[in-house]
């Protein structure tokens, strides 16, 4: 057990209070003695003294005996609290766990709390969110560069993302973004650049393609004809090409009407989106995408700047969800059900710990320290016990007295 604080000063100002009170009893017991007559006030004030003594004495016996036997003696029934601190350990714990521990009392303080909301205001204020967003990427970058199986912590992620890209993106609105893009660079600079690149592909593979003209001719052809259609063929595709990469072309401004409204089409068209999904999935199946995944990782999760950047972008992260909440009680109301549900969860898991966690740190405290922790905390009201035990014994020693006095004369 950690070694616990000391007394209050209270508590043993209140024990030699209550002492010098019994004490003092006993001296005014002892000095009604001493005269040779006693008269009846002097009896009076012997019998609320002798009654104060019987009482102060049995409280004082009743609360020392729940900690040691006193004067030493092991008289049975004392001691009560080391002699029962298995008892005491599962009592407590079990106070604990049915009157602290119960959802339908801890959830109205969390919810009255607004702890999201507690959290949300303190990440919002500068350098909280950075904060934040450090020590979490230096843990993922620890976890994922140094703990054994960083191969299958990577595995996992990536199963995690594809699973949630999976979900996410629709084969509409990929066919959309892929509108959007083409035409925001049409006529322009990603279509002019396709072309540009096929005719390059064409013109550079002239050789392949007369060769491949010549293994499928007749054999009545001769060669140099072959070759000749091969020129013809050439120049007419890469004239094509020519026109199609001149924007002001009428070719040119065909191609884009067509292809506008094919990728207008692609948003209406089951058989295309059906393609697009199975494209999707394929490379979501595909090693490139595991490649991917892990350069990502690595990027986000390495040193350097672009660890850096990691932190910047997780913070900005943070900060925008803070301040989201802040602003909308409802996403506040919202997250704060589902936090509620998993802390629910939680508490129903770890009362049988937090239980035996309680008994198990009662059980290894020696029974001097357990003593003096409990006096600690109710030492001093125990002590106004013995000092209310030696008034009140006084009070009705005084009333019998006159009792006995009334009746008997």
């Amino acid at each position: 057990m950690a070694q616990h604080a000391p007394v209050p000063p209270e508590f043993h100002r209140m024990r030699r209070l209550a002492s010098a009170i019994l004490a003092g009893l006993a001296v005014v017991y002892l000095g009604t003695f001493v005269p040779h007559s006693t008269p009846q006030w002097i009896l009076f004030v012997r019998s609320m003294a002798e009654a104060g003594m019987v009482g102060g004495l049995a409280d004082w016996f009743a609360v020392t005996a729940l900690f040691r036997h006193p004067l030493g003696l092991r008289i049975p029934h004392t001691a009560l609290l080391p002699r029962n601190k298995t008892r005491a350990a599962r009592t407590i714990a079990q106070f604990i766990d049915e009157n602290f521990l119960i959802w339908d009392h801890v959830a109205p303080q969390i919810m009255a709390a607004r702890p999201l909301r507690r959290l949300a205001i303190g990440l919002t204020r500068t350098g909280a969110a950075r904060t934040v967003a450090t020590e979490f990427a230096t843990l993922a970058q620890t976890v994922f560069t140094q703990v054994p199986g960083r191969a299958d912590i990577a595995a996992t992620i990536t199963g995690q993302l594809r699973s949630a890209l999976s979900r996410a993106i629709r084969p509409n609105d990929l066919a959309q973004a892929i509108q959007v893009v083409f035409q925001g660079g049409a006529p322009g600079k990603i279509v002019t650049e396709i072309l540009v690149q096929v005719r390059h592909v064409v013109e550079t593979n002239r050789d392949s393609l007369t060769k491949l003209v010549q293994d499928n001719s007749r054999w009545w052809i001769a060669a140099p004809v072959d070759r000749q259609v091969v020129r013809v063929m050439m120049a007419g595709l890469l004239s094509v090409l020519d026109d199609l990469i001149d924007e002001t072309s009428p070719a040119r401004i065909e191609f884009e009407t067509k292809l506008d409204q094919f990728l207008r089409s692609l948003q209406n068209s089951d058989t295309v989106a059906a393609h697009v999904h199975q494209g999707l999935t394929g490379y979501f199946a595909s090693p490139e995408f595991e490649k991917t995944m892990g350069h990502v990782l690595d990027h986000i999760l390495g040193a350097g700047d672009d660890h850096q950047r990691g932190v910047e972008m997780l913070e900005q992260v943070i900060r925008q969800a803070a301040s989201a909440i802040v602003r909308n009680p409802d996403l506040e109301q919202c997250l704060q059900s589902r936090m509620m549900t998993g802390v629910s969860s939680i508490l129903d898991q770890m009362r049988p710990w937090v239980r035996g966690y309680i008994e198990r740190v009662i059980l290894s405290w020696d029974d001097q320290d357990l003593v003096a922790t409990v006096e600690q905390q109710v030492g001093r009201d125990l002590q106004f016990i013995r000092i209310n035990g030696s008034i009140l014994g006084a009070v009705i020693g005084g009333i019998l007295f006159f009792v006995e006095l009334a009746f008997l004369g």
